[in-house]
């Protein structure tokens, strides 16, 4: 029994229209949502059943044609092609759920950003990033020697040391809460047998403000708050370590309130950052000189309140 051929033309026609919506499918489905590809993926299958049906129906009628075999052969590729669809977007769903879902296991993944480590937990929860910055300084001083007697003082004190010699950690607790701990080594002029630099906890929370509480440099001017990796000379200016000393300056015990923001950026392009703080400072925290013994601190028992206020007005359209 033979086919027709408009039969042959109408069934040809339909699997077209199934290698079209295939083809379509799969330029689409970066574009479509999930839902939208199951919906389409679901109607190519039931074009697909209801053809191989047909087909096989003629078969049991005894058809036997070369253009029915032919037509049985691309019905067999669009399958295969509709079954890889299927296998790519169930991957594609893999891997969003993979990327969605934290590793197992608690893993804590390990960078290297400017060549500091840097820990942190699959939720991003607690971090851990270590820190050093160490300065070496060397002097020689070209001076007489065999001076009479009479002259004295005149030893310039050749040598090295090292300036700063800080290592420790710092990173986030549970999200809300930044830390620090920074122990110094060294010493302008002798290296030292350790202390604490900074020990300090932030709460992070109630932006723009940020409370911290422990030993830390608390804010009083701009000539401290540059860090002494980017000061263009080797130490600050005289006026602005006398106003640091008296209440604030390195490893003082306090606590501090901060915030920080911009006033503007809209319609006007006029803009301005903002930063204010107040702080109830202590006593610096003991330390332990090279020689052992501990060193006696200024004003140990002192307290003191010091606040500090900036604007930094521009203009976002100029």
């Amino acid at each position: 029994m033979s086919l027709s051929t408009r039969a042959l033309a109408t069934r040809g026609a339909l699997v077209a229209l199934l290698a079209s919506s295939l083809a379509t499918g799969a330029l689409a489905a970066p574009k479509a949502s999930a839902a939208d590809k199951d919906a389409k993926l679901a109607a190519m299958q039931q074009q697909l059943d209801a053809l191989n049906a047909q087909m096989a129906q003629l078969k049991a009628a005894g058809a036997q044609d070369a253009r029915v075999d032919a037509l049985q052969q691309q019905l067999a590729d669009f399958a295969a092609q509709l079954a890889d669809l299927k296998t790519a977007q169930q991957a594609d769903a893999s891997d969003i759920i993979t990327l969605k879902a934290p590793p197992s296991g608690g893993a804590v993944t390990t960078t290297l950003p400017n060549g500091k480590p840097a820990f942190a937990t699959a939720d991003g929860r607690f971090t851990a990033n270590v820190r050093a910055i160490v300065m070496f300084d060397a002097a020689k001083y070209f001076q007489k020697d065999n001076l009479p007697a009479a002259v004295t003082n005149r030893d310039l004190n050749s040598g090295t040391n090292f300036r700063r010699a800080r290592f420790g950690i710092d990173g986030k607790l549970f999200k809300d809460f930044d830390y620090t701990l920074i122990y110094e080594f060294g010493g302008s002029g002798a290296e030292d047998a350790g202390h604490i630099q900074e020990a300090w906890v932030q709460y992070t929370a109630l932006k723009p403000w940020r409370i911290r509480l422990g030993a830390f440099e608390p804010n009083i001017g701009l000539a401290a708050a540059v860090s002494t990796s980017q000061m263009p000379i080797m130490e600050r200016p005289a006026p602005a370590e006398v106003a640091r000393n008296v209440a604030a300056g390195d490893s003082r015990s306090a606590i501090q309130v901060t915030g920080n923001g911009v006033w503007g950026e809209g319609d006007t392009g006029i803009a301005a950052r903002w930063l204010a703080s107040g702080a109830f400072t202590g006593n610096v925290v003991g330390t332990i000189n090279s020689t052992g013994s501990a060193a006696a601190q200024p004003f140990g028992e002192q307290t003191a309140i010091i606040g500090r206020f900036a604007v930094a007005p521009f203009s976002s359209t100029d």
